[in-house]
């Protein structure tokens, strides 16, 4: 496992979020869409749990969710992708951070979004 740095607060609003492999992408009766995104499997789940190196899992996302998804591609930073929410639905710069910020740590967890941080020490 990988050690974990602490980030300040500007080198997180300069992180540029990445979206995982999508295999599959089908649109919802309600705007959003269900995401198919590969994952590779650690060692140990290989072992143990006797998992195939690659797995695909589905994940259910509202029609904000695709929004941010889609601003994901690796160009643009946090702090953009916080900008133009704000701009497009007319919210306070504070509230689209927080909603934001909540939503892309969600997607972090899950793994469906990785970051690509600039200044830490082993250049991620």
């Amino acid at each position: 496992m990988a050690k974990q740095e602490k980030l300040s607060r500007g080198q997180a609003l300069d992180a540029r979020p990445v979206v995982a492999e999508i295999q599959d992408r089908k649109p919802l009766d309600d705007g959003g869409q269900r995401l198919t995104v590969m994952f590779e499997t650690s060692r140990w789940q290989r072992w143990m749990l006797r998992l195939p190196q690659f797995v695909t899992r589905d994940f259910e996302l509202d029609s904000f969710g695709v929004e941010i998804v889609e601003l994901c591609d690796g160009r643009r930073t946090v702090r953009d992708i916080i900008k133009k929410f704000a701009s497009k639905h007319k919210v306070s710069r504070p509230e689209a951070e927080k909603a934001v910020l909540m939503f892309l740590r969600t997607l972090i967890r899950k793994g469906i979004v990785s970051i690509a941080i600039s200044g830490t020490s082993d250049g991620k």
